[in-house]
Parts: structure tokens; sequence; C-alpha cells
């Protein structure tokens, strides 16, 4: 078992008290038979795990990614590094991966707004075919 790529992401889980950076984690099963689920966590300094993520049994030259929440201390500006190592435990084995995650800005909330659309080149082209043009003389 390896660790292949440490992304880190501007996404967030947990809750708008304690938000949880997204960390994602490709584990790869390089040996000869299935792993067991392994724990994933990642230490750093002022970043910590607070519930390790359970990743389920990989077979024989499979991969998995996963999105770890990882809680940065503060202070913590936008933008700015933190070195992280990410460690997989799975059984007696263990893969460690170090990186480099820059620190996502909180507090933004994107909505979903159901069917809407706006296509302006449609209306350039098509809009003299709506209802209003058939109204003109």
């Amino acid at each position: 078992m390896r660790i292949t790529e440490v992304t880190g992401t501007e996404l967030f889980g947990g809750t708008a008290q304690r938000p949880l950076q997204l960390i994602r984690v490709t584990v790869r099963n390089d040996g000869p038979r299935p792993t067991a689920p392994a724990l994933l966590r990642a230490e750093g300094a002022g970043v910590t795990t607070p519930v390790p993520l359970r990743m389920e049994v990989i077979e024989p030259g499979g991969e998995r990614t996963a999105e770890l929440g990882v809680h940065i201390a503060a202070p913590a500006a936008p933008g700015s590094p933190r070195p992280v190592t990410v460690i997989a435990e799975a059984g007696d084995d263990r893969a460690e991966q170090a990186a480099e995650v820059r620190v996502a800005d909180t507090g933004w909330t994107m909505w979903m707004v159901s069917h809407f659309h706006y296509d302006p080149v449609w209306w350039d082209t098509q809009g003299e075919f709506t209802q209003t043009r058939l109204l003109l003389p």
C-alpha cells in the first residue's frame, strides 16, 4: 500500500462552527493481496484530523481516492501553505506521504438555483423569434 497523491481542495466539511478543510488522498495497493480497511489521517504544524477516515478494502493493483477532513488551527491566512504528512494504516501495513496544502478561505456558501439558465448566444441568434417578435408590426 502506498499513497500516490495528496491534493488540497477549496472544499469544506464538518459544521459551520468547526469547518474541516478537505484533502483529497489517493491510495494504491501494489501488494499481492487485498488490503485491510485503512484509516487515513493527516498531521502537521497546526493541522489535525479530528476523526480519521476509514477507507474500504483495495484490491491488488487498484486504487481509491477519498476526501479527508482536517482542522487547520489559527492563525491560518487563506492561501498560506501548510506542510502535512498523510498516514494510511491498514493492519501492519503503513504508508506516509509528505505534502503541502494551501489554506482555503472559509465562510463562502454556494447556492444552486434549479433550472436557471441564460444563454447569450441563443438570445442573439434566436431572440427575435420569441413571442414579443410576433407582436411587432
